[in-house]
């Protein structure tokens, strides 16, 4: 018996992932940048019509086990869905926060 030789290539060096790795990584980049884009230029243009009492729900959210009680849902689940446009920061107090979400909804509505 022989040793089994390793096939010849000819040159060909196969199959390459490196550009397909880096074309993944750039389209997940770009969706990403994308996001935050609209985001920050659509999403909340949304809530321009927001009154100082979703603000207080947004509040209550934050704060309370289960805010609306007996209460209509909606209204609380629309400040819900601002706590994911505008995040609280690190060790950013409920009062500041609730503020910061007033102002900045305030300043994209302008």
């Amino acid at each position: 018996m022989t040793d089994p030789q390793p096939l010849q290539t000819d040159g060909n060096k196969g199959f390459n992932p490196l550009p397909l790795v880096v074309v993944v990584i750039a389209l997940f980049l770009l969706i990403s940048l994308w996001t935050n884009s609209y985001t920050e230029t659509n999403s909340i243009q949304r809530y321009c019509g927001v009154s100082d009492e979703t603000i207080g729900y947004l509040g209550k959210v934050l704060t309370k086990k289960e805010p609306a009680g007996e209460e209509a849902r909606r209204p609380y689940l629309i400040a819900a869905k601002l706590i994911f446009l505008i995040p609280q920061k690190s060790g950013e107090s409920i009062d500041n926060y609730v503020a910061r979400v007033k102002a900045t909804i305030d300043s994209q509505c302008r």
